[in-house]
């Protein structure tokens, strides 16, 4: 193939002809989270944004889970697997269970457990109703049933997500349901996701445009749901083992 058509195809592809840092390489990570960094294809030379909708392989030997599972499947509780009342118990029961407000922090990162659970179940039960409940309408008119500060609280979740890992939070305990080496890819997991999730918001913050505001692109719309949910599921999942 020529070279200046193959130019050319990447260039309307806007794939950049450059080799991709790996998105969970530092400084990476610290730039996403820190600096509230947006990730730039080849189209940066356009002054135009972009988001990058794939991920490496980078762990292609993971014995459960390969990388594209965490972002490109949408992860469920496997059939027979007994799910106790967190799943059920309504977010706002346990806000005053616990006295707390999940609310956005102003940037601040509360890592209280009751806090991160009780926005755990607030994002489940909006996601679970983006599939269920929800799913007979398109995807862009689902987002007007759906909570103006979403991406806020997406933003909150991660940062207090990607403090626990940086301060190696998750700690393994012997458990006879999850082998260690599971455990192990699904903390990998869910700091590959936070970090998907957190560029779709940079790119939007960084734009002025919240949920509410409708604008959101349907791709984005609908990776960042199956996000939410991939992390949401994997938490829950912990708290139920552990």
């Amino acid at each position: 193939m020529n070279l200046d058509v193959l130019e050319t195809g990447l260039a309307r592809m806007e794939i950049s002809d450059q080799p991709q840092q790996y998105i969970m390489q530092t400084p990476m990570i610290q730039e996403i989270f820190n600096n509230n960094m947006d990730i730039y294809g080849s189209s940066v030379s356009r002054q135009e944004r972009f988001i990058i909708l794939e991920v490496p392989n980078i762990r292609c030997s993971g014995r459960y889970y390969d990388d594209e599972d965490f972002i490109y499947a949408r992860m469920k509780f496997a059939d027979g697997v007994e799910v106790d009342n967190l799943v059920n118990l309504d977010y706002i029961t346990y806000q005053m269970q616990h006295g707390i407000n999940i609310h956005s922090s102003g940037g601040e990162v509360d890592i209280n457990p009751s806090k991160i659970m009780a926005m755990v179940l607030y994002l489940f039960q909006h996601t679970s109703a983006y599939y269920t409940s929800l799913r007979h309408l398109q995807p862009l008119e689902r987002v007007k049933y759906l909570p103006v500060d979403l991406l806020n609280c997406v933003r909150d979740i991660t940062s207090a997500l990607r403090w626990l890992l940086d301060m190696d939070m998750f700690q393994y305990q012997p458990n006879e349901d999850i082998p260690a080496d599971m455990f192990e890819e699904l903390k990998y997991g869910i700091g590959l996701i936070a970090c998907h999730a957190r560029v779709i918001c940079n790119h939007y913050k960084a734009m002025g445009l919240n949920l509410g505001d409708g604008e959101i692109e349907e791709k984005h719309l609908k990776k960042l749901m199956r996000l939410v949910n991939n992390i949401c599921v994997i938490m829950i999942y912990f708290k139920m083992v552990f």
